[in-house]
């Protein structure tokens, strides 16, 4: 279920303050689509989940530069500011370590699968059930992914088939602070006045997959496309 990150009374998570050079804070607010838990005893693994509507991709040596970092710092304000009464809620022992295990979106779209006249009833519940795609990172820890899915089935789990998406606790603890530092990094610039329309240029930058790239004259500039004279004074 949604939850809030906030200072708000209705918040269920406190939100996260991320020191910044100059002394100041960045402040890590929003709300989690979903958050499941799950009690072992190991400690409490914590999964974020967002659905969407469109395809879209999470990955962690992104975040790790400052790209589509949001939903892999729920996942670490979940486990590091979650309130008494959210654990209580959730049935989470209060001394309980909380350990942060995987964030993915979810396609939130109507499935749509093919079927033949001759497959079973079964099979095409199969083919929906199967048809929803996932994108995000995983811990690899075989404890969470054998209560995942008992069945160890990498569609539910998560994980892809080799494994490309997983990480170990140890390489988790250094993503969580790769995306803070590169988070920290890109909120002083900002409060610097640097707010460039290209926060990231080349083959595999930002703009390359931003929505707005068919209409957004900064992309044509860049591709070398149809660009006006003024268009290119204004962006020098």
């Amino acid at each position: 279920f949604e939850l809030k990150i906030g200072e708000s009374a209705d918040a269920s998570i406190v939100p996260t303050e991320l020191s910044l050079p100059d002394g100041s804070c960045a402040v890590v607010r929003g709300a989690i689509d979903r958050l499941d838990v799950c009690r072992c005893d190991e400690g409490t693994y914590v999964r974020v989940v967002d659905y969407k509507t469109g395809g879209k991709t999470l990955r962690a040596d992104a975040a790790e530069t400052g790209q589509n970092p949001e939903l892999f710092l729920y996942l670490f304000a979940a486990v590091h500011g979650m309130k008494a009464e959210t654990r209580r809620a959730l049935a989470v022992p209060p001394d309980a370590p909380l350990i942060p295990a995987a964030a993915f979106y979810y396609d939130a779209g109507a499935p749509r699968v093919e079927s033949t006249e001759t497959a079973g009833e079964a099979a095409r519940r199969e083919a929906i059930v199967r048809a929803p795609s996932r994108s995000g990172v995983s811990l690899n820890d075989p404890a969470f992914l054998m209560h995942a899915n008992h069945a160890g089935d990498s569609h539910f789990t998560g994980m892809k088939r080799n494994g490309s998406n997983g990480l170990d606790t140890e390489r988790m603890e250094q993503f969580e602070q790769a995306v803070y530092a590169a988070v920290s990094e890109k909120a002083y610039a900002m409060r610097q006045g640097c707010a460039s329309s290209r926060p990231s240029e080349g083959p595999t930058g930002a703009c390359t997959y931003c929505d707005m790239r068919p209409v957004c004259r900064n992309y044509k500039i860049y591709r070398g496309e149809n660009a006006t004279e003024t268009e290119v004074n204004e962006n020098g």
